[in-house]
């Protein structure tokens, strides 16, 4: 149910993709597990945290179930925490990651529409 309420998500929200990136989890096997929520980069937000502020506001007062991201390992030394990797965006990320709310993929489809809907006209209004 996750993966389809994920696949309405991300194909109604298509046409954002100037302004709304999501983070995906590359490998296919991790990606069938990892569906416990959504998140998107807002990409203006990467360069204007405000912004991402802003239109989280917004959404909140639309009814959208959605917050910031886990901003957690952006400020983390190596002796804190291994990391896989290189982690060179994980500022920008910190900054304009939005993080929807697990209990909307498992949220009847008109609601997930509902919620697409809401998060369209928000980002449009906001970022042009």
């Amino acid at each position: 149910l996750r993966t389809q309420r994920i696949e309405t998500l991300l194909a109604e929200l298509a046409g954002l993709s100037t302004w709304l990136r999501p983070i995906a989890v590359e490998n296919s096997e991790q990606r069938k597990s990892a569906y416990y929520t959504l998140a998107w980069s807002l990409v203006p937000a990467e360069k204007d945290p405000a912004l991402r502020e802003s239109l989280l506001a917004n959404l909140t007062a639309a009814g959208v179930p959605i917050g910031s991201g886990f901003p957690g390992f952006s400020k983390r030394s190596n002796q804190r925490c291994r990391k896989d990797g290189s982690l060179d965006c994980r500022i920008s990320l910190s900054q304009s990651t939005l993080l929807l709310h697990h209990p909307v993929l498992l949220a009847h489809k008109k609601a997930v529409l509902q919620i697409a809907q809401a998060m369209d006209h928000s980002i449009r209004q906001r970022t042009t």
